[in-house]
């Protein structure tokens, strides 16, 4: 690959200087300040409200004052420096031209913009600190598999010569697959009934361990590759349902081969932490302590090459993981206090060590759009986006060097089926919203006008309005946070709530239809999410980690403290106009009991099995997916009756229901759109 440099630009904050190409240009001190809160952006996009804020302050100015600072920027470094994205701002450097980054000594911080041809698209502007480092090693991707279905979670052999990988064909269970990367000759070596996923090599190659996800728990099960024998060497809690592709890794050997790295509790509803697991004597140590308020707590455990350091993934809030670190001694024990290593506002997840333990590669981004990041360990410089890895997890590097990750990517549509009485089909099923991300939650307006959806069009996750046909859609609230999501109208139309993080939590936030008088609504420690309103609008229900563990509270509209409903645990309630008590599930596993809590306190449980959150109330009835391959389909629950039926035979893709319009005369889900997941594979430089 041949680069060529069209642009260098010295950028002196103290001073307020830029250079280009060894000369002083003086730009206005506005355009300078729109500069700098582009490059804290790291890439990301930077909405027009902030641009605006950052750069006048909070003066009245007109928009076309931030268009000419992004037109003289333009001009100063190169038009691909700066791009636009529609309806949201501005970001620097994305394009499928701009390739390569590069750094010299200078004696402040430097930015630099190189232009070439290549395959992949990737960040071409970059913060560097004074000192030097290393040109990146990885330029170029191949793909290594191709096949019909997801491709996930790869592990090498220690000979570099094996790839062994889960398998998901079509919506069934994920199978691990051994791939010989001589010959190419694939076959499975673990295809039971279960999921199974998250394969590791052990140091001596010759077993993989790797999770068996069960109901309820999955268990850590060890493959010999000679005899073909398994044996479960623990019982651990299922990873989040979201969980099952993507993150990971789930399991980690210790660097002599006697002992495995896997998330574990104490007893339910604690926030999980890295334990060690000795094979010898099966016993079993706890390593980390997630504070009580962690949404999920720690996971995806990867251990350097010498077995002194662990880096793990610790999830605080729905949308918002940090990576943290931990020292070990030589027998796998703690030594000192756990440490944050990586920071940002958004997911940073399934990181690994390169063979030489002087860098760690991880995903990062907001779930819709994520890439491969890397930090070099020690050196003082914050984590850095890679040449290669758009769309990457699970990255795992080979003995030499080389980086083998899954590339994925998935989109779900939203559909209307019209419904002619309760439980009953009215009509064919029409798509509403479609485009190449995720389309989500949607809500329609008491009033029938408009829908307002959750998506990932612009790579993380937002809260946007259509028209009732999926017109016009675009973003209307102007939050600065990230990971909006479940939007709800209030039965009056008067105010929509959703959930969003501004800082490091997640809380509950209120605007208005029209996107003004945004306000946050929530604010205690820990994270409060899946807002629901009550019938006459006086109060919103909601999940929240605030006591220690998942439980459902309800807060007035008008303020005052919120109130605590369940006792048990609890993860989604609504409350059904005209029927007393709440109607919940007790957490977010794949698939569980639907309960009624009565007005004493009594729990009852009124549909054995809802998948996740996937179900909506009405006066008449409960909606809901199973998740179960004997009862597919969408189907309604008849309080009348007490009991369920079919509301239309399965459809297609099925994979999320949503709501019913508030006349109860649409009903709205989502389907699965077009998806890939393959493993991909960057060699490095030598």
């Amino acid at each position: 690959m041949e680069a060529i440099r069209i642009g260098r630009a010295e950028v002196d904050r103290a001073r307020q200087a830029v250079r280009v190409d060894g000369v002083t240009v003086v730009l206005p001190h506005r355009t300078q300040l729109v500069l700098f809160a582009l490059m804290d952006a790291d890439g990301d996009v930077v909405s027009k409200e902030d641009l605006l804020r950052k750069a006048w302050g909070g003066e009245f100015v007109d928009e076309s004052n931030l268009t000419q600072a992004i037109a003289k920027l333009r001009k100063v470094l190169n038009p691909e420096a700066i791009l636009t994205v529609p309806r949201l701002g501005y970001r620097l450097g994305v394009g499928e031209k701009v390739i390569e980054v590069r750094t010299r000594s200078f004696p402040r911080r430097t930015l630099w913009i190189v232009a070439g041809v290549t395959l992949v698209s990737m960040i071409g502007l970059a913060l560097r600190s004074s000192r030097s480092i290393e040109s990146p090693r990885f330029v170029t991707a191949d793909p290594v598999t191709g096949f019909e279905g997801d491709e996930l979670t790869p592990t090498v052999s220690p000979d570099g010569e094996k790839l062994a990988f889960a398998w998901t064909k079509g919506s069934g269970s994920s199978d691990l697959f051994l791939l010989n990367l001589k010959d190419r000759k694939l076959k499975a070596i673990a295809a039971r009934a279960e999921h199974e996923s998250g394969p590791a090599f052990s140091p001596d190659g010759k077993r993989i361990a790797y999770l068996r996800h069960k109901s309820a728990s999955a268990a850590v099960v060890l493959l010999d590759l000679t005899s073909g024998t398994e044996l479960e060497v623990a019982e651990v809690p299922a990873p989040h349902h979201a969980d099952y592709g993507q993150p990971g890794p789930f399991v980690a050997w210790m660097p002599d081969g006697k002992g495995l790295f896997f998330s574990d509790r104490n007893q339910p509803g604690e926030p999980l932490s890295i334990y060690l697991l000795t094979l010898e004597d099966r016993k079993k140590r706890q390593l980390t302590s997630a504070p009580l308020t962690a949404a999920r707590g720690d996971s995806d455990p990867a251990i350097s090459p010498d077995g002194r350091r662990l880096v793990f993934a610790r999830d605080l809030a729905a949308g918002v993981s940090e990576l943290w670190t931990l020292e070990l001694n030589a027998a796998g024990e703690a030594v000192g206090q756990e440490s944050r290593l990586v920071w940002k506002q958004r997911w940073n997840r399934s990181p690994a060590w390169s063979p030489d333990g002087k860098r760690i590669v991880f995903a990062s981004g907001d779930w819709g759009r994520v890439r491969l990041w890397a930090l070099e360990v020690g050196s003082g410089r914050e984590a850095e986006p890679m040449l290669v890895g758009e769309d990457g997890w699970n990255p795992t590097f080979s003995r030499n060097g080389d980086l083998y990750y899954s590339r994925y990517w998935g989109t779900s549509h939203i559909w209307r089926l019209p419904l002619s009485a309760p439980g009953v089909a009215g009509g064919e099923p029409v798509a509403v919203l479609t485009s190449t991300r995720n389309d989500t939650t949607t809500i329609e307006s008491p009033d029938g006008c408009c829908l307002v959806f959750e998506n990932r069009r612009a790579g993380s996750f937002q809260v946007w309005k259509a028209g009732l046909n999926g017109e016009n859609a675009g973003p209307f609230i102007p939050f600065r946070g990230h990971a909006m999501g479940t939007p709800r109208y209030s039965p009056d139309g008067r105010w929509i709530v959703f959930d969003g993080v501004e800082e490091k939590e997640r809380d509950l936030y209120l605007v208005r239809p029209d996107g003004t008088g945004l306000r946050r609504f929530t604010a205690a420690s820990g994270d409060d999410v899946l807002p629901r309103w009550s019938p006459n609008g006086k109060h919103v229900y909601f999940t929240s980690k605030r006591s220690g563990r998942f439980e459902i509270w309800k807060q007035a509209l008008e303020g005052g403290d919120a109130v605590k409903v369940t006792r048990n645990g609890g993860h989604i309630g609504e409350e059904v106009e005209g029927r007393p008590g709440l109607y919940f599930r007790r957490n977010d596993e794949r698939q569980g009991p639907l309960f009624w809590l009565d007005p004493s306190g009594g729990e009852h449980v009124v549909i054995p099995s809802v998948m996740t959150r996937n179900f909506t109330t009405t006066r008449a009835g409960i909606y809901y997916l199973t998740g179960l391959a004997s009862e597919p389909g969408i189907r309604f629950h008849d309080f009348a009756t007490g009991k369920s039926k079919l509301v239309v035979d399965p459809l297609p893709g099925v994979r999320m229901l949503w709501t019913v319009s508030p006349g109860h005369q649409r009903l709205y889900y989502g389907v699965q759109g077009p998806r890939s997941g393959d493993l991909m594979v960057s060699r490095r430089s030598r």
